[in-house]
């Protein structure tokens, strides 16, 4: 899987962004317009951090998931396989 710098994130996003939003988000040229397009860039940042926490916190709870299935396995290998085969002989005992 190829990864992504945090740079080509945010033109990648920027890209997906119709134009029209761009201009209302920074208006039609006056001396407000730059101090929208920063705020709109502070917010395209901090979503870019939110997201690689998000990431972060998916790959932990994968990592935790897989763990307590690997006990599940090994609980099960090693009492499940045996309770059939006691109860078999059981009841071929209880058969002859």
């Amino acid at each position: 899987m190829k990864t992504r710098t945090s740079s080509r994130v945010v033109v990648d996003f920027w890209m997906m962004i119709p134009k029209e939003a761009v201009v209302n988000c920074i208006g039609d040229g006056d001396g407000d317009s730059r101090a929208r397009l920063k705020e709109f860039l502070v917010h395209l940042k901090s979503y870019e951090t939110r997201l690689k926490e998000l990431k972060a916190k998916i790959k932990n709870l994968k990592n935790a998931r897989d763990t307590v299935q690997h006990k599940v396995d090994v609980e099960d290998k090693r009492y499940g396989n045996g309770i059939p085969k006691e109860v078999t002989d059981w009841i071929k005992a209880r058969q002859d």
